[in-house]
């Protein structure tokens, strides 16, 4: 299993148990493949540099799509007001899609719509709403 979120290059652990009873544990790295790894096999003969001059944008838009930044921020539901949580590595472009997400929910009243949407539901869906919220919150 690899550990989630290597950047480019870096080396992932993970640790992994084998045996509980026991409490054995194996922890392992593994690299993640690097940009200059792949343009060394990119462009190792004439063939090659041809197709990755056409995969490039391919590739570009694929990991533009993967980046884990543009889906920085978590909304805590239930607060009185929108709250948008980034986690703490987040860096520049992260922190400006949490801003966005932040103002979208604003833009598009998401506060209204939910306080709308409860006051829709029947008092017993309400209350096993707010049972099941409580339950599943871990106690402090």
């Amino acid at each position: 299993m690899i550990a989630s979120g290597p950047t480019t290059g870096q080396i992932a652990t993970s640790t992994s148990s084998v045996n509980s009873a026991r409490g054995v544990q194996v922890t392992y790295a593994v690299r993640a493949p690097s940009a200059r790894a792949f343009e060394s096999a990119a462009t190792t003969n004439g063939v090659r540099r041809l197709a990755a001059m056409f995969a490039y944008p391919a590739l570009m838009g694929f990991k533009r799509k993967v980046d884990p930044r543009r889906y920085n921020g978590a909304s805590l539901v239930g607060l009185m007001g929108i709250v948008v949580k980034s986690h703490g590595g987040a860096d520049a472009l992260a922190f400006r899609f949490a801003l966005r997400k932040a103002y979208a929910e604003v833009a598009n009243g998401v506060l209204d719509r939910i306080a709308q949407r409860m006051a829709e539901m029947p008092a017993a869906a309400v209350a096993e709403t707010a049972l099941a919220t409580a339950a599943s919150a871990p106690d402090a």
